[in-house]
Parts: structure tokens; sequence; C-alpha cells
């Protein structure tokens, strides 16, 4: 969402693996997407990234940078909304329209 509750606002990484947490949001910058949210970091574009910048993670801090992605069933759980694009194009603008219908009404209940 983009919103950072205030309860982790303070939230910090141990001292020994802040590097890993500015490692990943450089490579997090680079993320491409798929339409429904980022793309998680993958090995190869670690591989990548570590050859262009010539910084060579260690085993556990590859991990660590893995771990500070969000599994696809997380967002999932997390989700207020989900639109699932496996059937025709029609049944897909179908959905996203019944999707902006009640999020205008939810909207315009909110008024």
């Amino acid at each position: 969402t983009g919103f950072l509750p205030d309860e982790y606002q303070s939230l910090k990484p141990p001292e020994a693996m802040v590097h890993c947490w500015h490692w990943f949001l450089e490579l997090n910058r680079t993320r491409a997407s798929n339409g429904f949210g980022q793309n998680p970091i993958s090995y190869t574009e670690i591989v990548s990234w570590s050859q262009l910048t010539g910084v060579v993670p260690e085993p556990l801090e590859v991990q660590a940078i893995m771990s500070t992605q969000v599994s696809r069933a997380k967002r999932l759980a997390a989700a207020d909304d989900i639109l699932i694009n496996e059937e025709s194009l029609d049944a897909l603008s179908g959905a996203v329209d019944r999707l902006h219908q009640r999020y205008l009404t939810l909207a315009q209940e909110k008024q």
C-alpha cells in the first residue's frame, strides 16, 4: 500500500544486518512489476547486482535479503480484493468494473 503504520516507524534492523537492508533497498528499486505488484527479487538479480557493484554477499546475507520479501501467500492473505486474471479479457474487465463500482459505493457511503 505504500503506507507504513506508526508502530513500524521505529523498527530498525539489527546493527549487524543494516548493510543487508540497504542492499535490499537498492535491489528493490530495480524490481519489475507484473501489473499486480512487484515481482520478487530473484537470485539471478542478486548475482547481477553483485557483479555490477562488486559487492559479494555471504549466503546468510543473501538469505536475509530474500527473507525481507513478503511471500505471495502473505500478500494474498492481506489483500482486501484479488482479481484473478485466468479468463478472457471480457471477464477481467467485468471484474474490474464490479470492483470499481464497489469502491465508488464505499466512498459515497463514507461521505
